[in-house]
């Protein structure tokens, strides 16, 4: 089983959300050769500074929280490489 971690530090602001992106990891687990109950997955986990107190989303492939100005997003992806 092949894993990897990468960090990217971001330090951007983003007009369309409005939020200031600080940093992002990203790691795989799993392979193509290995067994068929542990396939390859991508995951991300994103952290960035934004105008709100909370708020709380879930999508069928992650999370997005919001607590005191602090988003944590979190996205998985089956059998590719998140960016």
């Amino acid at each position: 089983m092949r894993r990897k971690m990468t960090f990217k530090p971001v330090m951007r602001f983003d007009p369309a959300w409005p939020k200031l992106r600080l940093f992002r990891l990203v790691w795989q687990t799993g392979d193509w050769s290995s067994e068929p109950g542990s396939p390859p997955y991508s995951h991300k986990l994103a952290v960035a500074l934004r105008p709100r107190l909370f708020r709380w989303t879930r999508n069928f492939d992650g999370w997005r929280l919001v607590l005191l100005g602090i988003e944590v997003h979190r996205k998985y992806s089956w059998g590719g490489t998140l960016v």
